[in-house]
C-alpha cells in the first residue's frame, strides 16, 4: 500500500471526508507502488462558470528530471456529490499519468505533451481524442463504482439515498456525528 498525504482546502465537511477516503483509494488502485505522494484538493465554487472546467490537476516539479510527487487538484464544489466524485476520479487518473511518467509537459512548448514517449500537439487535436483524456474518461466511472462498492457508507450520500445530514447553507452538508 502506498503512502499518500492528502490535504484539503475550501471544501465542505462532507467533501473533505469524502476526499480523504477517495484519494487514497484511487492511489491504491491506480499506482500502488508509488510512494510519498502529496495531493492537495482545493475546492473552487462555480469553477465551471469561471473557467469552463469541472476540475484540473497541477503538479510541482521540484526536480524537472524526476517524476512529480506533489499535486494540486482544483475541483468545482458547487456540483452534486456524484459529479464531485466522478470529477475527482477523473483527475486522479491524470495524477497517475503524471506520477508514473506516462505524460510529460514541455515548458518551452506548452502545446506539446509527451504521452508514452510520443510527442503530441494537443492544440491540433480535439479534447476527446487526446489519449490521456480517453483514459481518464474511460476509468473515472469504474473508479467511482468500485469506490462506492467498497465504501457503502458513501454510496447512499453520493446517490442521494441517505438523507442523514442537516443543511447548514446551500450545498453544504454536515455528516451525522455517528460517522
Amino acid at each position: 500500500m502506498n503512502q499518500v498525504q492528502v490535504f484539503t482546502r475550501k471544501l465542505t465537511p462532507v467533501q473533505r471526508k469524502l476526499v480523504r477516503d477517495l484519494v487514497p483509494f484511487c492511489c491504491n488502485k491506480l499506482m500502488p507502488r508509488i510512494k510519498d505522494l502529496q495531493i492537495t484538493v482545493v475546492g473552487v465554487q462555480n469553477l465551471v462558470d469561471q473557467e469552463g472546467i469541472h476540475a484540473d490537476v497541477l503538479y510541482d516539479y521540484v526536480d524537472p528530471t524526476a517524476r512529480p510527487k506533489d499535486f494540486t487538484i482544483r475541483i468545482d464544489t458547487s456540483e452534486d456529490l456524484q459529479e464531485f466524485v466522478r470529477n475527482l476520479c477523473h483527475e486522479m487518473v491524470h495524477t497517475k499519468q503524471w506520477a508514473r511518467g506516462e505524460m510529460y509537459s514541455y515548458d518551452r512548448h506548452p502545446n506539446l505533451t509527451r504521452w508514452h514517449k510520443q510527442k503530441i500537439d494537443h492544440d491540433k487535436m480535439d479534447y476527446y481524442e487526446q489519449p490521456w483524456e480517453i483514459e481518464a474518461h474511460g476509468r473515472e466511472e469504474g473508479l467511482m463504482v468500485s469506490f462506492l462498492k467498497e465504501n457503502e457508507k458513501w454510496a447512499g450520500f453520493v446517490y442521494g439515498i441517505i438523507e442523514d445530514y442537516k443543511m447548514q447553507r446551500p450545498q453544504q452538508m454536515v455528516l451525522d456525528s455517528r460517522w
